[in-house]
C-alpha cells in the first residue's frame, strides 16, 4: 500500500479551484438574472400593464409563440392596429425579415388568434385586441 496524502491534497486543490470557477459562473448568473429583471421592468412600463386582458390572453403571452406573444402585446393597447404598423413593430422587434413581404405570416398569426377568441379584426387589415370576458 502507497502512502495518498499526496493525491488527496491534489485533489482537494482541484475542488476549491472548482468551486471557485462555479461561484464566478453564480456571480455571472446573478448579474445576467438583475440585467434581465431590469428589462423586464422596462418593457412593462414601455408595453403598459396586463391587468385588463383576458386570462386566457395573459395564458399566451407568458406561454405562446414568440410571434403570438408580440401580437397580443402589441394589441393589448386597445388601439386599432392596421396591419402594416404591425408589419412594421415586426421589424424592429426582429421577428420578421427586414426586407420583403411579411404580411402572410403576421395576418397568419392573427387570424390563428382570432380564432382563439383573443383578438378582433373590426375592418379589413385592422387588428386588436378582443374585448375582455366578464
Amino acid at each position: 500500500m502507497r502512502d495518498i496524502r499526496k493525491d488527496l491534497s491534489e485533489r482537494l486543490d482541484e475542488l476549491k479551484e472548482e468551486r471557485e470557477q462555479l461561484q464566478r459562473r453564480l456571480q455571472v448568473i446573478s448579474e445576467q438574472e438583475n440585467s434581465v429583471r431590469q428589462l423586464l421592468a422596462e418593457e412593462g412600463k414601455r408595453w403598459g400593464d396586463s391587468k385588463n386582458l383576458s386570462p386566457i390572453t395573459q395564458t399566451f403571452i407568458s406561454r405562446g409563440t414568440q410571434l403570438q406573444k408580440f401580437l397580443l402585446v402589441l394589441l393589448s393597447d386597445g388601439v386599432d392596429w392596421p396591419l402594416e404598423s404591425i408589419s412594421e413593430q415586426a421589424r424592429l422587434q426582429g421577428l420578421v425579415p427586414s426586407n420583403g413581404p411579411v404580411g402572410r405570416t403576421l395576418h397568419g398569426g392573427l387570424i390563428g388568434l382570432k380564432k382563439l377568441g383573443l383578438v378582433d379584426m373590426p375592418e379589413t387589415s385592422v387588428w386588436r385586441i378582443a374585448k375582455r370576458e366578464t
